[in-house]
Order: structure tokens, then sequence, then C-alpha cells
């Protein structure tokens, strides 16, 4: 609708566009990190998680409040690491954070933009109106010379309410509705038509390199298109996104048609590198209900 698409139009932001509207603003510093850790076997790498707070104590935009996206916003309760916390949960620590619904949030992280756009993505499948996204992050903010603070004792917002509640279904989707999705796209009965996109590097998709534990299988997703997250990434000084053509033309490469009646199903090892493409997708026109 008319509302999405200004949303959209709007969604990411340069650093100019922050520093002048920083005072009407909530700012979500979330940076983060991906680690990995080879097996014994030689073969298959473990994950390792992180979230950055000593690099936001040594400097973020001023007024951000650190978002920890392995404690914060995690259902620490999953067999599965990082996965997103439940509405209330997730609620509740958004208003410790400074967020209500009816004030905008900007969110970044170090640059690579995937960080950000998990939490762009958490938040608006938990029904927040408006939520930005700093292109370049942090990196684009010091590289232009910009204030940086130092304090992390951010004082919370007065008043603050920020009700979670799931206005977009599809946007995340459980494994019994994935083989379910599968099964229909493998016998051509999907209505509407559905994409399988697989945002890893190559090496993955293809088998060749092995993420996760020892037991888990390489390889891909049946009928996946391979779309990597890494070539969204702008390419002047390795922070933020490529425009808005480049990305089109990404998908064009990929042959993965943009038609806004289509769903796209995205996935990648463990639900942040996904949440890019999913940016990049409905920044090209296909509306959030449609992704996942």
């Amino acid at each position: 609708g008319q509302d999405e698409d200004i949303a959209r139009k709007e969604a990411l932001v340069s650093c100019e566009w922050l520093s002048a509207n920083r005072s009407n603003v909530t700012i979500l510093d979330v940076r983060g990190m991906v680690d990995t850790m080879i097996h014994e076997d030689g073969e298959s790498k473990d994950m390792l998680y992180v979230g950055l707070r000593e690099e936001y104590n040594q400097g973020h935009v001023p007024g951000a409040a650190f978002v920890d996206w392995t404690k914060d916003i995690a259902d620490l309760s999953s067999t599965i690491p990082v996965q997103l916390a439940d509405a209330d949960t997730f609620g509740a620590a958004m208003v410790e954070k400074g967020v209500s619904n009816d004030t905008p949030v900007v969110v970044y992280d170090g640059g690579k933009m995937m960080f950000a756009t998990r939490l762009w993505w958490a938040l608006k499948l938990y029904g927040h109106p408006r939520v930005h996204v700093l292109d370049g992050g942090i990196t684009r903010w010091k590289l232009e010379e910009r204030e940086v603070e130092m304090d992390h004792t951010i004082p919370p917002k007065p008043n603050t309410t920020f009700k979670a509640s799931i206005q977009y279904p599809f946007l995340r989707t459980e494994v019994n509705e994935v083989e379910h999705i599968l099964q229909l796209v493998s016998e051509k009965k999907d209505t509407p038509r559905t994409h399988i996109v697989d945002a890893r590097p190559p090496a993955q998709f293809q088998g060749t390199e092995k993420r996760g534990c020892v037991k888990c299988v390489a390889g891909r997703i049946p009928n996946a298109v391979n779309v990597p997250c890494g070539m969204f990434f702008g390419k002047t000084d390795g922070a933020g996104y490529v425009t808005l053509e480049e990305m089109r033309a990404v998908f064009e490469k990929k042959e993965l048609p943009i038609e806004k009646s289509n769903r796209y199903l995205v996935y990648c090892n463990g639900g942040i590198a996904s949440t890019l493409v999913i940016f990049a997708l409905w920044q090209s026109g296909v509306p959030l209900a449609n992704l996942s």
C-alpha cells in the first residue's frame, strides 16, 4: 500500500539525515559478529555469536542505546542459538532501550548491515511502524568525521511503551511451514509463486564448505537460488548498501524475478545474513507480507 511505499523510501537513511533528526528518533546500536571455529574433523565450522558492547563503549552515535543481539533479543531457551525472542520478551527489551510505538527508530551496526537489518526485521515483525536503517553504520559515521560519544549510561526515555504484536505472520517462518511450502514448490502447486533464496556464500550453497555442528549436512534446500548477501555491500568504503539500481541488477543477474505478487522465502545459517537480502527485496518493491 501507499504507507508501505513511503516507509520503503524512507527506510535507508544517511548519516546526514540522522545527524539532523537525532533528537526525534530512538537510536539503537546493534553491532555484532559471527565468528567460526574449525572442528577437529577439519571440515565443519562451529559458529560463535558475539555482541560487540566493548566497541559500543569505545564510541557510538550520540544518544544510541546498545542492543546485544545474542542476549537482549534472543530466545535463551531455544536449543538453536540466537533465535529471536517472543513478543513479550522482545517488547520489554525494546522499552528498556527507549523504544516506543510512536517514535521512529534508527538501527545501525558496524557497516556490514546484517545486524542492523536483523533488528529492522524483528521490529517490523513485531509491528513497529517506522524503522530506519543507517546506511554504512558506525563505519560511515566515523568516515564522515561525525561526533561520537563514549558515555554508555544512556538514560532511558521516559514513559516509553512498545506493544509488540506480530504484524506480518509470514515474515518469520517455522520449519514445519517451510517443509509444507517446499512440498508445494516441488509439485508446482505454490500459489502465489514462491521463490526459495539462499543468502549464504557460494561455497556453502554448493556444499563445498560446511557451517554448524559436525552432524550438520552440507548443501542447500532444493530449488533454492543463491543470492549471497555480500553482493549488496557498498564497494567504495566497504560499508553500507549498494544503490537501488544495483540491488535490482543483482537479482536480475541471479535470474530471480522481482514480482510484487510472488513470495520469497530467504534463509542462511542462523537467520542474520538472510535479513540483508530480505531488506534488499523489500527495497526492490516486494511487500513485507510476501517476505520471509
